[in-house]
């Protein structure tokens, strides 16, 4: 049975449940309104009944009241014996006997009384026939025999007037007014039994409704929880079966590597994936039904792109839109809107389905992709001149050895050589230049070992301590443990120091006129562990993977005067700078970006003008062979107590513009008088000039049109026992080997500590 009324109920409630639902309310509704207007017509029918019956029985109470009293009295002012009760016979014998007592006058005056009281009552017994009459007009006839004749009842009221005639008259009036009023009553007794009977009636029809309703009742609280209850268990077996659905749903949303968030058209967050958290920092607990533009203050940058999707309900696509998520650097996102209608559109309320994709890795991929590009291109294009301007070169030494010829021939060697020299010399260094541009963008691959990050990085900030500017002050934060990573330490080296001499001059020589010098510089160094998500979730988005390795993060931030989106977009492009380009060849970011590309990692800036700016340097984590043989620890370890300081002057020849720089004011720090030379010509020039005032010599260069050995060679054409000390990086190199095969001995490895190079110098 039960299975039976579960098939009908699931049959009226099934597809469409909506529509069973309003018929089976619809039906009970109209019985409930024909049973509410029985009982209406029978309770206003009562109500109606009961009104007429209270005012016909008043009236016929006083009527018959108003008649006792008038036949009463009229019975005393004829005498007779009969009355409408035994009590009022007797009642009036009494007052007979004390009106035969009573004197002639007084009789008089009391007769005159009683027709007066006669008429009054009669006229008062009047005045209730009209209003029974009303109600019953029927009762008018009563008593006629002809429609010409009087009623008795208005003979009744007639008989007042044979009041006062003496005899037979009086007798017959009494007798006219005891028929007319048993007429009367009697008349009056049937209607009010037929009141009764018609007011009994409608009871029992009340009582039949009332039954009927309270039936209905209970049918209809029967009907509504047999509904509650089918409609119950119709809901729990959809809702099993929607559940099986939406856990599926979930878990395929949830799976999505894009971020999906369901927002109002108010703003207020109604969903929210664990990309999202993940991404945004917050749990599904902290974003449900807060406003997303008060919860992340950043994203009212993209509420109009959000009310374009809802207000115009089309799909809306953005891409790589630029956001400053989590206060961190601009984010490349791709936000794809979707508005969502529901059954409340109308009344003002919809929801927007919001689909982002970070791209900041890509585009970083595309960016890093593009500058590389140009890198090589430039490569290549350098390539050619120095191939195309060789034969030039070659051609145009033949000519001065032509003229250096015709010289000798006409003995004016003397005057011509010098100047012939001068010029192959400086040939020379332009030819040069091509290369210097080549090695700075060339991604030629370099041994690499295992490096301490805390190590170089104190490395690089000991020498900042004693080569910035004094109003620059230093901050650093190292981590506990060990930082590993593979690299080549020279370059890994010139990174570092790139980006610290960035920071310094955006604090110094770029603030303008007027401003205060100087600010703070920060380094700090931190790891993100694999289990994470790869590289920083600020800076990329995107999900682990099992050989995914851990990552060093090196914080370099300043105060400075910071550079603008504009600036920012090409920062590391090859021959992009802002400074002085006299000065300023703009190869340094290019570089460091491409040695921290060669080593797997990337570098990120963050900047806003006037609050100064933030690099991030993330190098992948090194395990394998990590503190063994081949790293560099204690090369980068150095005792300042260990430092010697000298005096004289020091001839320094090292072919980077931005190490030479740094060393010039290093060695300046500790004594020396510095002579800077870019290349292997300049400084023999140099030499030439102050050899007698040299104390000794620092070699550190690597072009191949004038090699370190080369330059060893011609210093010591010029005075043999000329002081050099040699820096090396490897013992294959060309160069090195040359020396060594001359006997040469006095080499340094790079990269060389200050206290090691400060005491060789000392030597000499």
């Amino acid at each position: 049975m039960k299975k039976k009324l579960m098939k009908i109920m699931s049959v009226l409630l099934g597809k469409n449940s909506s529509m069973g639902l309003s018929v089976i309310y619809v039906a009970m509704g109209l019985a409930s309104l024909l049973i509410v207007s029985l009982n209406l017509y029978a309770y206003f029918n009562i109500s109606s009944l009961g009104t007429e019956y209270a005012e016909i029985s008043t009236a016929a109470k006083g009527f018959r009241l108003e008649c006792w009293i008038a036949f009463d009295t009229m019975k005393e002012l004829v005498g007779g014996k009969e009355g409408p009760s035994a009590a009022s016979a007797e009642s009036a014998d009494k007052d007979r006997k004390k009106e035969t007592e009573s004197a002639e006058a007084e009789k008089q005056k009391r007769r005159q009384k009683q027709e007066t009281e006669v008429r009054d009552a009669l006229k008062r017994a009047q005045e209730y026939w009209v209003q029974l009459v009303r109600y019953h007009p029927e009762i008018r006839d009563l008593g006629k025999k002809k429609p010409t004749d009087p009623s008795i009842v208005e003979r009744l009221f007639n008989s007042a007037n044979e009041l006062g005639k003496k005899g037979d008259a009086e007798e017959k009036g009494v007798k006219e007014m005891k028929t007319a009023f048993d007429i009367a009553d009697q008349a009056l007794s049937g209607i009010e039994s037929n009141l009764k009977a018609s007011i009994g009636n409608e009871v029992i029809l009340v009582r039949v409704v009332y039954v009927i309703l309270i039936v209905f009742i209970i049918v209809t609280f029967a009907g509504i929880i047999l509904v509650i209850f089918c409609g119950e268990w119709i809901f729990r077996k959809r809702s099993q079966a929607l559940e099986g659905k939406f856990t599926n749903l979930t878990a395929l949303v949830q799976g999505f590597d894009s971020i999906i968030i369901t927002i109002s058209n108010k703003g207020v967050i109604k969903s929210w994936n664990l990309n999202a958290e993940r991404y945004f920092d917050k749990s599904a607990e902290e974003a449900l039904e807060a406003n997303i533009y008060e919860l992340f203050p950043y994203m009212n940058k993209l509420k109009p792109i959000f009310d374009q999707a809802v207000y115009s309900n089309k799909r809306t696509y953005t891409y790589h839109e630029l956001v400053g998520v989590n206060r961190g650097p601009l984010r490349a996102l791709n936000i794809l809107c979707v508005p969502l209608l529901s059954m409340e559109y109308k009344n003002g309320y919809s929801e927007l389905l919001i689909k982002i994709d970070d791209m900041t890795s890509f585009r970083l991929a595309d960016e890093r992709r593009i500058l590389t590009q140009k890198v090589e291109a430039m490569y290549a294009l350098l390539e050619s001149v120095e191939r195309d301007s060789a034969p030039m070169m070659e051609n145009i030494s033949s000519a001065m050895d032509a003229v250096n010829g015709i010289a000798a021939e006409c003995g004016r060697e003397n005057d011509i050589v010098p100047y012939t020299t001068y010029m192959r010399s400086t040939l020379a260094q332009i030819g040069i230049i091509p290369q210097l541009y080549m090695s700075a963008v060339a991604g030629t691959s370099f041994s690499k070992t295992h490096i301490d990050l805390n190590e170089m990085i104190m490395y690089v900030l000991r020498i900042c301590q004693k080569t910035f500017d004094p109003r620059v002050s230093i901050e650093v934060s190292l981590n506990e443990s060990r930082s590993w990573v593979l690299a080549n330490p020279i370059r890994l080296f010139y990174a570092f120091l790139n980006i610290v001499r960035n920071a310094e001059e955006a604090m110094i020589s770029m603030r303008q006129e007027g401003e205060e010098m100087g600010g703070i510089l920060s380094v700090s160094l931190e790891k993100i562990p694999a289990e994470r998500v790869s590289i920083d979730k600020i800076v990329r988005f995107r999900h682990t993977f099992d050989d995914e390795p851990a990552y060093w993060i090196v914080l370099v931030s300043d105060t400075g005067v910071g550079i603008t989106p504009e600036i920012k977009a090409n920062a590391f492009d090859p021959f992009f700078t802002t400074k002085d380009k006299a000065k300023h060849k703009g190869l340094g970011l290019c570089t460091t970006a491409n040695i921290i590309d060669d080593l797997g990692g990337h570098a990120d800036i963050n900047s806003q003008v006037g609050r100064g700016t933030v690099f991030k340097i993330f190098l992948p984590e090194s395990k394998e062979n990590a503190g063994g043989e081949g790293t560099v620890s204690d090369a980068l370890d150095f005792d300042e107590n260990l430092i010697v300081k000298g005096s004289g002057k020091l001839l320094l020849v090292i072919d980077d513009p931005l190490l030479c720089d740094t060393m010039t004011k290093l060695f300046r720090k500790i004594g020396y008088d510095v002579i800077p030379a870019g290349n292997g010509f300049q400084a023999v020039n140099c030499y030439v000039k102050e050899a007698a005032e040299i104390k000794g010599v620092l070699l550190d260069i690597s072009t191949k049109y004038m090699t370190a050995s080369d330059t060893y060679f011609q210093l010591t054409s010029i005075n043999p026992d000329v002081k050099v000390i040699v820096a090396q990086t490897s013992d294959r190199d060309d160069a090195i080997i040359n020396l060594k095969n001359a006997g040469f001995t006095n080499f340094i490895q790079k990269p060389y500590p200050i206290d090691m190079i400060s005491q060789k110098i000392a030597e000499f």
